[in-house]
């Protein structure tokens, strides 16, 4: 898979949303899950469309794929994003993910990250530990609510 596809894919996804009726269109936030929160940072930094987004264990996010990695596509970044990992992963290594929050930082970006104790990578999938499942649920949920504002379907309408 070529970034230019996964983009291309994902924007008509957003479009195809954006076209129901039961979907607030100007509220579309994303969440990914190892390559997947590649994904996620990736169309954070080319879809204005986006208004938040969740990288989970999102590995490669340093490595581009037929073009520019998403890393060095940070400073395109114009909603809040936060990345959720482990300390023992490997794919992205702690290390990786510190250097993803200090580029993060330094374009202005609104975000958090947060590695996790020791449940490795996938931790997400509920065979590691359940506390800090229902911890990775919270920081996901609470980011969304405070940076993708809901309000009811239908409302005013």
């Amino acid at each position: 898979m070529s970034d230019p596809q996964v983009i291309a894919d994902c924007k008509a996804v957003i479009a195809h949303l954006q076209s129901q009726p039961s979907v607030q269109g100007d509220r579309i936030g994303i969440a990914g899950f190892c390559m997947g929160g590649r994904v996620s940072y990736l169309m954070a930094t080319t879809s204005p469309d986006i208004k938040v987004a969740a990288d989970f264990y999102g590995g490669g996010t340093l490595k581009g794929e037929d073009g520019p990695a998403p890393f060095e596509m940070t400073k395109s970044i114009r909603c809040p994003v936060i990345v959720i990992d482990d300390e023992e992963d490997a794919h992205p290594s702690p290390d990786e993910v510190r250097k993803v929050g200090a580029e993060l930082a330094r374009n202005g970006v609104v975000h958090e990250v947060h590695i996790l104790p020791r449940v490795g990578h996938g931790f997400m999938a509920g065979t590691k530990s359940l506390d800090i499942i229902e911890q990775a649920w919270s920081l996901w949920l609470g980011w969304f609510d405070k940076h993708l504002v809901r309000e009811p379907v239908g409302a005013g309408r």
